[in-house]
């Protein structure tokens, strides 16, 4: 196709992410950060709502159930930002896994 021409590729080339060493090490390194990324935040939503499902948030505390949970949300929106606004291949690393580096990622191509 044009894109593969405009890129200097041919028909059975493998795009790859700049940076990556391979299309398949960049789709394992995003499956990783989007389980990292939104597993922390999620876990903290559905043991947030257990807790008040058995009760533990009597109504007086509703309120501050109510503001724990927004602010969970929020945070889950702005990672998936973060993930769909990468722009290039960089990675960090956490806990022994490569991750992509969602600050470095946001920053143009050719920015250190």
């Amino acid at each position: 196709s044009d894109v593969y021409k405009s890129a200097g590729m041919h028909w059975g080339d493998e795009p790859v992410w700049p940076g990556a060493a391979s299309a398949d090490e960049a789709v394992r390194t995003m499956a990783r950060t989007v389980s990292h990324e939104l597993g922390q935040p999620l876990t903290v939503l559905l043991g947030l709502l257990e807790l008040w499902e058995r009760g533990h948030f009597p109504r007086a505390h509703e309120a501050t159930l109510r503001a724990e949970l927004e602010q969970v949300a929020h945070e889950l929106a702005d990672r998936v930002q973060a993930l769909t606004a990468a722009q290039r291949y960089v990675t960090r690393e956490f806990g022994g896994c490569v991750l992509l580096d969602l600050v470095g990622a946001r920053l143009p191509t050719g920015t250190p």
